[in-house]
């Protein structure tokens, strides 16, 4: 209903319709939500206690929304672990 409703050349919704899409699946999720992390600019990244991984934002200005299955988040999950103590290979780092 709110993305309906939008002004396409008011750049000045943009926050305000992120956060209410943010809020509204942050409530949605409920007890399942286990983690948040990131950023309006890199993307607010949210897991569920089921390995469903949500993305939401980074769209300049076009709000996206991803959803990755429970096997291309514990891929991404292994991912950013092995990152993080530098262990990825060269063609992983490209």
């Amino acid at each position: 209903y709110l993305a309906a409703h939008l002004d396409p050349h008011d750049t000045s919704q943009f926050d305000d319709t992120l956060s209410f899409y943010l809020n509204h699946i942050i409530k949605h999720l409920g007890e399942r939500l286990q983690n948040k992390t990131g950023s309006r600019e890199s993307g607010i990244r949210l897991f569920t206690s089921d390995n469903l991984y949500y993305r939401i934002g980074d769209g300049g200005e076009k709000i996206t929304l991803s959803l990755n299955s429970p096997s291309e988040t514990g891929n991404l999950l292994d991912f950013l672990d092995r990152k993080a103590r530098g262990e990825l290979e060269d063609w992983e780092r490209e």
